[in-house]
């Protein structure tokens, strides 16, 4: 015996009641909200075609400030090396005129004294050095407070 599980009539639940053509505005979707009729693909169209214009944008606008970047950092770094190469021209520079001060060579007196500034600097670095030896391997590790006791007063410049 097989028994019918269909429900006709006023049990089954209302029909959804198709909307009259002119219940909705010309240009809106049914209940006149979001998109417009028709599925809305002329403005999904020219929302996608603004915003892949932004994005397209967006991107020429990081390669060029990446790319600007990139070439300022090399510039940066170029005068880096540049003032290296200086301060280096410089030291072998002073070593040089040192040796012409020492040797008779060369007479000034701000040069004298900026080579006799040298020679003090030098024998307060031995003495630190040395003090560090004696106190053995804990002391190995107090190689920049050394460097900071030598460097006090370096900032005097002899007046000529």
């Amino acid at each position: 015996m097989s028994q019918d599980t269909s429900v006709e009539g006023p049990e089954a639940g209302p029909e959804p009641v198709p909307e009259p053509p002119d219940a909705r505005p010309a240009d809106g979707p049914p209940g006149g909200h979001g998109a417009p009729a028709g599925g809305g693909t002329v403005a999904q169209g020219a929302i996608s075609e603004a915003f892949g214009s932004l994005v397209a944008a967006l991107l020429r606008r990081g390669r060029s400030e990446l790319g600007r970047r990139a070439s300022t950092g090399r510039v940066r770094l170029d005068l880096r090396m540049l003032r290296r190469d200086r301060d280096q021209m410089y030291q072998k520079l002073g070593r040089e005129v040192r040796a012409l001060i020492e040797g008779g060579e060369v007479t000034h007196p701000g040069l004298r004294r900026g080579v006799t500034r040298i020679e003090e600097l030098e024998a307060r670095i031995a003495a630190v050095e040395a003090e560090l030896a004696a106190a053995g391997p804990e002391g190995a590790g107090v190689e920049g407070d050394a460097q900071g006791a030598v460097s006090e007063g370096e900032g005097e410049t002899s007046e000529e």
